[in-house]
């Protein structure tokens, strides 16, 4: 047993030892939102033309507020209510969450539009969320109807 013991830690640093040297390295680009008081800046989404989308806020329990970013300068996305950017298309539509105190709908960014009160009819009271926008408008999320979660796309071009 002790034989067996000592030859497979022998293999498991062989592999260790051999796992390290192959390390691939990655550049990592840090993102901070440009306020002092901001504790957290997330990320959540890039397109073809490197301009991200996320959300920031000042500390851990207080509202977000979602954003873009094009490499130099921050744009606000303003609701009125907790929100973070969750994807952005090629023609930097925006779409994300958002809680206004009665539970979760989406939101739709463009060119400086907002529309509000995105809720999929399925969905139990307001439990709506959302991950992406194709470069058609098409939207990816999923909602609970009380019992599952239920994907689905959105096309608010019908």
């Amino acid at each position: 047993m002790k034989r067996t013991m000592q030859v497979s830690l022998f293999v498991l640093a062989a592999i260790s030892v051999g796992s390290a040297a192959g390390l691939t390295e990655y550049a990592f680009t840090t993102i901070q939102y440009p306020d002092s008081s901001v504790t957290i800046t997330e990320i959540h989404s890039i397109n073809d033309r490197g301009i991200v989308a996320g959300g920031a806020c000042r500390l851990v329990y207080e509202p977000f507020w979602s954003f873009i970013y094009d490499g130099e300068h921050f744009t606000d996305i303003k609701i009125d209510v907790s929100s973070t950017a969750q994807g952005i298309n090629n023609l930097n539509q925006v779409t994300g969450p958002y809680h206004d105190g009665e539970g979760r709908q989406f939101y739709v960014y463009d060119n400086g539009a907002i529309s509000l009160n995105h809720n999929d009819p399925q969905a139990q009271g307001k439990q709506t969320a959302v991950g992406g926008i194709n470069d058609t408008g098409v939207i990816a999320g999923h909602y609970y109807d009380g019992t599952d979660y239920h994907g689905f796309l959105y096309d608010g071009n019908d």
